[in-house]
């Protein structure tokens, strides 16, 4: 799995990537200059459980895609099955090309690691 998040961290915009549970646990990394494991594991984990429990009376699980937009830069949510890819990305990431990029390695690491959707 560590191989295919270190080629999605080629994509020209991502600046780091990583496997989170659902519940929260970091399953791989591979994280760029700069970024803190832990501290996006964390930022990770507690943006995906607030979701899912805000989002609750509205429908039964989270969407299978989140693009959260910060000044700075994006953190790309793909789900994983019991699991979720998280990128780092700048601020220029684009939607239509990237994203396609980013799709592609979440569909690689889903059948590697047989998680099912």
């Amino acid at each position: 799995m560590k191989d295919l998040l270190v080629a999605l961290n080629q994509v020209p915009c991502v600046q780091g990537s990583m496997v989170i549970t659902d519940d929260g646990i970091m399953v791989a990394a591979a994280l760029g200059d700069g970024l803190d494991e832990d501290t996006v594991a964390a930022l990770s984990s507690s943006l995906v459980m607030t979701l899912k429990r805000s989002l609750k009376p509205f429908c039964e699980e989270i969407p299978d895609e989140i693009v959260l937009t910060a000044s700075e830069g994006k953190l790309v949510f793909l789900g994983l099955g019991p699991a979720y890819l998280v990128a780092v990305t700048k601020k220029n990431l684009k939607l239509e090309s990237d994203l396609v990029e980013i799709r592609s390695i979440a569909r690689k690491i889903r059948h590697k690691c047989e998680f099912s959707v």
